[in-house]
């Protein structure tokens, strides 16, 4: 089974400048994006990030992190996903 952090990882790799914010993530998984992130930073991936501001459905506005990777930390990102996912895949294959 895929990891939270391999399925965000994944989606910010899929996305490139798109990226996500806290709300965009929660279908994913992440209930708390900014922790990912952190842990992202630990691994050596980057992740850029911006303020942004959305309408409310009732009024107002919410303020939003959006994160995203570079292509110069693509790589890195990608080597990473790599790594989990032949992990899971040894851990799932079935001894003959």
């Amino acid at each position: 089974m895929i990891t939270k952090q391999e399925a965000i990882l994944t989606a910010l790799v899929e996305r490139g400048y798109i990226g996500l914010n806290a709300e965009e993530a929660i279908p994913i998984g992440s209930t708390c994006l900014n922790s990912d992130v952190a842990a992202f930073k630990k691994l050596g991936v980057i992740i850029s990030r911006k303020m942004e501001t959305l309408p409310r459905s009732r009024g107002g506005v919410k303020h939003y992190m959006r994160y995203w990777i570079t292509n110069e930390n693509r790589p890195k990102a990608e080597k990473i996903i790599n790594i989990w996912k032949a992990k899971r895949e040894a851990r799932n294959k079935k001894p003959a």
